[in-house]
């Protein structure tokens, strides 16, 4: 393997990277903000890929949210930095990085009839 086509890709350009099943290299987090998990981390205590929880505390290397969907809702959990790597990536080299499984989740989608009632299906 040659060493040489590997010197010009540097710190910044891998951060850049954006690829599928990966979160962002880095995101703004404070107190009170909405975010999904990404991965299962327990699902007997509620902690599954697409569950919905707000962030109640900021440490180095773990958030501390409470869970606002689901069977568990109120529950206080910590999520921890682990590591990530895509299964799939056009990339020759293997790209992992330790994070947050998590991404901001402000979407929400509501139909209204003009009377102000949701519809239900």
């Amino acid at each position: 393997m040659d060493v040489d086509v590997y010197v010009g890709i540097t710190p910044e350009f891998l951060n850049s990277l954006r690829t599928s099943g990966l979160p962002n290299h880095s995101i703004r987090l404070k107190v009170g903000t909405p975010i999904m998990l990404l991965r299962n981390l327990d699902q007997c205590e509620g902690l599954c890929n697409g569950n919905r929880l707000i962030v109640t505390r900021l440490a180095q290397h773990a958030i501390s949210a409470k869970i606002i969907t689901g069977k568990n809702k109120g529950t206080k959990i910590y999520i921890p930095r682990m590591s990530m790597s895509p299964s799939q990536s056009p990339w020759p080299f293997k790209r992992i990085r330790r994070q947050f499984p998590i991404m901001l989740s402000y979407a929400m989608c509501r139909n209204r009839n003009r009377d102000g009632t949701t519809n239900k299906k």
